[in-house]
């Protein structure tokens, strides 16, 4: 027969157990939640119209406001001009670049530089490039049939420019 000293002493001890275990998952379960409170305002998700962006070109925007987008750019979205369905706009080390979409191929066109472009072309599309006239290096770029639009300035625009990973997926 156990003594009841023992016995109470167990069960005591048994109660502090689970009071700590359960101590323990609820302040796991605080952490993780401020965490993903933390993320979810940090990095707040894209409209539908941007979403659309970061769909078609997943290496250029990353998939949510203030990620990282091409070479480490820091991508945010931005009020759309008057045309505009969508904008997206990206820091990086030595250049920067919006992302624009629009209604419509033709509209898009429309909003293009009245000059001769330069054709990029790889095996998974046709590029077209403006240079513009400003104070530092800016080329407005399109890909051929699609409503989207880039604008590339900075110090290494003219370079960079040539690596942003514009051909939709």
């Amino acid at each position: 027969m156990t003594a009841p000293k023992a016995t109470a002493t167990a069960a005591l001890t048994t109660e502090v157990n689970v009071t700590i275990a359960l101590i323990t998952v609820l302040a796991v379960v605080a952490i993780a939640a401020a965490a993903a409170l933390w993320f979810f305002l940090s990095y707040p998700s894209w409209n539908d119209k941007e979403q659309n962006l970061a769909d078609a070109y997943p290496d250029l925007v990353g998939s949510r406001s203030g990620q990282d987008g091409f070479d480490g750019a820091k991508c945010s979205s931005r009020e759309p001009e008057p045309g505009q369905e969508a904008k997206i706009s990206c820091v990086g080390d030595g250049f920067n670049y919006i992302v624009t979409y629009y209604p419509s191929v033709e509209e898009r066109d429309a909003m293009l530089p009245d000059a001769e472009p330069v054709e990029l072309s790889n095996d998974q599309c046709t590029i077209q490039s403006f240079e513009t006239t400003a104070d530092v290096p800016t080329y407005v770029m399109a890909v051929e049939g699609t409503q989207s639009a880039f604008l590339v300035w900075g110090d290494k625009a003219e370079e960079e420019r040539l690596n942003l990973p514009l051909c939709a997926s």
